[in-house]
């Protein structure tokens, strides 16, 4: 995961802004198991594509899809997970120009 301070504030803010209850951003952010099965299916997916840079394997893509989520929304995530990494990438060059 990314350790960056600035980048964890930006994202508990967003977060919050988005209506996600404390007890879900804590635990995410302590790398707790989150009690709703669903998302805890959607945090380990998340987490797997972070650290697998985008490698996951089967087992990963089928828990998630078992779980309830369509193949549309596993899609969305390791979009999400890309745009993220590549807007970092850019404002750290950014930042360093």
């Amino acid at each position: 995961m990314n350790d960056s301070k600035k980048s964890l504030d930006a994202h508990i803010s967003q977060a919050r802004e988005l209506g996600v209850p404390e007890e879900i951003i804590k635990a995410t952010c302590e790398d707790q198991v989150l009690a709703d099965e669903k998302l805890e299916s959607l945090r380990q997916l998340a987490k797997s594509v972070i650290e697998k840079r985008g490698w996951i394997e089967k087992e990963d893509a089928a828990r998630f899809l078992d779980a309830g989520y369509l193949q549309g929304q596993l899609h969305e995530v390791i979009v999400g997970v890309s745009l993220k990494t590549l807007s970092r990438y850019i404002d750290d060059i950014t930042e360093e120009a």
